[in-house]
Formats: structure tokens, sequence, C-alpha cells
């Protein structure tokens, strides 16, 4: 991808939000009529700087003194089945 020719964080955003739709088309693209989806988690590491994006059930955490913190929600329909009750 050309993301390294560029600096700034909206072509950082870009590229992951493009990665995630990219990966999603290539597993719509096997199943075919099947049903399923895609998951997944992608960081960028820029310095000092994280930057990530997440779909379906993968969750991203963070190692921050000696804890796990949890980064990311799920993206589900489940689970937004459950927040509308």
């Amino acid at each position: 991808r050309d993301y390294i020719r560029h600096t700034g964080r909206e072509s950082i955003v870009r590229f992951l939000r493009q990665s995630l739709f990219d990966m999603d088309a290539a597993v719509s693209s096997v199943l075919g009529k099947l049903k399923g989806g895609s998951t997944a988690v992608a960081v960028f590491l820029d310095k000092d700087n994280a930057y990530w994006a997440s779909a379906g059930d993968s969750r991203l955490y963070i190692y921050r003194q000696g804890e796990l913190v949890q980064a990311t929600r799920d993206h589900n329909y489940f689970l937004r089945l459950q927040e509308l009750r």
C-alpha cells in the first residue's frame, strides 16, 4: 500500500479502514451465499502513537501498569440486540 509514502493521522486511519473493508470483501467472496463474516484487529504504531481498527468479535487489549485493559468492544448483532433491551 502507499500509506508508507504519506504521513499524518488521516492516511493511517484511511488505510486501516480500507484494510477492514478489503478483508471483509475477500471473506464474502469466498463464502458466497453462505452465512458468515469476518473479524479482525489491526494496529499501526507510529512513534508514540497507536492507531487501531477492529471489526467483529476480535478484541484489542492494552497492557498498562501490570493490567490488561480492553480497548475495543465487540461488534456483532447479538451484542447490539442485548444493548437494545
